[in-house]
Formats: C-alpha cells, structure tokens, sequence
C-alpha cells in the first residue's frame, strides 16, 4: 500500500469519475458547451449500471463527446482544465534528468529536465 496515493490506486465508479469531469467543464469560465445536460443525464444513467466492462466503454464514450465538444468551443486549455477532465500529471523523471545535478555542483553548466506526462486510466 502506498504512502501517497495520486489517484492511480484508487477506484471509483465511472458515473463518479464523469460527474466530477463533467463538473470541471461546468466551471470553464467564460466558455463552456452548450449541451451539458445532456451529458448530466447520461451520468446520471451510468450511475444506476453496474460497473462492468460495457459501462466503463459508455463512460468513455460520453467522456469522448465532452472532450469534443470544450475542444470546439475552448482550443487553448490550462493545465488545470487537462488535469480535472483527463488525470493529467506531469512528473519529473529523475533517472533521466541531469539538472539536479548541475544545480547541486553550483557551477552553472547544461543539464537535461526529462519529464514524464500521464493521464488517468
């Protein structure tokens, strides 16, 4: 068991998943889609299945037409945005990187940040 948990151990129904996204687009200021009580009703509908393999690809499914549809309404998205509707993280991919080094010597010189992006599953 972990001793921080970013999210990626942690389960949650898709209908619970898609609220909280749906939620995260209902607050884009100062645009937003047109449509959202559509997608509110199919939460709603992925809230009483079951949580099988064909309410994961429904959850997909939905989850795909909201991302088209703040694509077309809001191209340029914050990082906040990505993280509430994708799981987007960035880290810092140590074994990689040189620059804690360079900076640890103090003698100024070239390093290497190599960063690692994932979203949610």
């Amino acid at each position: 068991m972990p001793l921080r948990d970013d999210g990626i151990h942690t389960w949650i129904h898709p209908a619970e998943r898609f609220a909280h996204q749906l939620q995260a687009v209902a607050e884009m200021p100062p645009l937003r889609p047109a449509d959202l009580g559509r997608y509110a009703r199919g939460a709603t509908a992925l809230a009483e299945k079951a949580p099988l393999p064909q309410t994961q690809a429904e959850y997909l499914e939905l989850l795909a037409g909201l991302w088209s549809e703040v694509a077309q309404v809001q191209p340029l998205m914050r990082t906040e945005t990505l993280a509430n509707l994708l799981g987007l993280r960035y880290e810092v991919d140590g074994p990689s990187s040189s620059l804690r080094e360079v900076l640890a010597a103090g003698a100024g010189g070239s390093g290497v940040i190599a960063v690692r992006v994932r979203t949610q599953p």
